[in-house]
């Protein structure tokens, strides 16, 4: 075939991207041409190369339909694997959030300890200050008591000895 003058075929496919060929078109091409009779071969012959062609035409689209195919299976293991790493993703992002939120539990926990510890101390303090408030009051009552107790025993004591000399007296 390359043999062959070409000139009668037209331009370019516009799709020879696709089929490959420069002037010969594939069966699915919108400038499709039939081969014109050729003197030098036989018309058996012809109608084995445009067989041939055919077959190779198929042969073609078939390679390129499993091109496509295999370029959506590359593309759709792509978004796979980006749906596996965003997928990894917000899982690391919840267990830290998880662990960030066990964290801030945690800390609530410590804070609320701390506020009880102190709210107990303060009533501790208050209950030590209103104790010794007591103690002061208890104890100036006993110093209180004990004046009294004294003067009193001063009393009996003098009036015993003032018995004791009138009775010395008295003998």
């Amino acid at each position: 075939m390359d043999d062959w003058d070409k000139s009668w075929l037209g331009d370019e496919c516009p799709l020879c991207y696709i089929c490959g060929r420069q002037y010969i078109h594939w069966n699915g091409c919108p400038k499709s041409y039939s081969l014109p009779p050729n003197p030098y071969y036989d018309s058996s012959i012809i109608c084995d190369v445009s067989r041939g062609d055919e077959v190779e035409n198929a042969k073609q689209e078939a390679h390129n339909v499993n091109s496509l195919m295999e370029y959506a299976l590359d593309a759709i293991q792509l978004e796979i694997i980006d749906l596996e790493i965003a997928a990894q993703q917000r899982e690391s992002y919840e267990k830290a959030e998880i662990v960030s939120q066990f964290w801030l539990q945690e800390q609530t926990q410590l804070i609320k300890f701390h506020e009880s510890i102190h709210d107990g101390l303060t009533y501790m303090i208050s209950q030590l200050i209103e104790g010794r408030v007591e103690l002061i009051q208890d104890i100036d009552q006993f110093d209180s008591d004990i004046h009294d107790l004294d003067a009193h025993l001063n009393k009996m004591i003098k009036a015993s000895d003032d018995q004791l000399v009138e009775k010395k007296e008295e003998f």
